[in-house]
């Protein structure tokens, strides 16, 4: 595979990512509400796996690690069906979801290196950097699922309490929005709140003074 044929599937990749990571952002809240025998939300987290997996570059021992974490993850997931709730199915839950974080923290790492060591303005980095955007926001809505887990008073709903509401309360902390109808009470929680709308701030501020800055020096050459 010459060059510009790498380049075309790289991008091609980037895309499927953000291409899912938008259909579970859309698809999550009337999923969750549907009653099925096999969670459809694991299947479509365990793509968004698939998906990240074949956007970063890293080497193979660590990307066959990451693949057993998360079959293992998506196997807990699944498991959850089995078991009424009780202390089984809290102990499978909580290690699910610290798996699915272990995961999304690593590759976010990875593909912020990628993106940020670019030398051009293409396409592929627009699109990895929406996907980042996302994951992060995915990525505290299972932090809050986790001390929600630990505390099912850490964070105070005038409306359902579900997983739902915490990926909402997730990205309008992320943007900075802050409707008041969720908020935090268990300082765990706070402090988590806090930083993601650090991290989304700096993150904005700082990818996008990347793009201008890589479209001005190209410009110039």
């Amino acid at each position: 595979m010459n060059a510009s044929e790498e380049s075309f599937s790289s991008i091609g990749r980037q895309r499927n990512l953000l291409l899912v990571l938008i259909s579970l952002f859309f698809l999550f809240p009337f999923i969750e509400n549907i009653k099925t025998e096999i969670s459809l939300v694991s299947f479509i987290f365990f793509g968004v796996i698939v998906a990240t997996f074949r956007t970063i570059k890293v080497q193979r021992k660590i990307i066959i690690w990451f693949w057993i974490f998360s079959i293992n993850a998506f196997i807990l997931d699944v498991a959850l069906w089995l078991y009424s709730p009780g202390i089984v199915r809290h102990i499978i839950l909580t290690a699910s979801l610290l798996t699915y974080s272990g995961f999304l923290v690593f590759s976010l790492v990875l593909m912020i290196r990628e993106i940020f060591i670019d030398d051009k303005v293409t396409s592929d980095t627009i699109c990895a950097g929406i996907s980042i955007y996302l994951l992060i926001g995915f990525l505290w809505t299972l932090f809050y699922d986790i001390v929600n887990l630990v505390d099912n008073r850490a964070f105070h709903y005038t409306a359902a309490r579900d997983s739902v509401s915490l990926m909402y309360f997730s990205f309008c902390t992320l943007t900075t929005v802050g409707y008041g109808d969720i908020y935090p009470v268990n300082k765990i929680a706070m402090s988590l709140s806090n930083l993601e709308a650090i991290a989304g701030q700096v993150y904005i501020g700082v990818f996008i003074a990347r793009l201008v800055a890589l479209h001005l020096v190209n410009s110039r050459k």
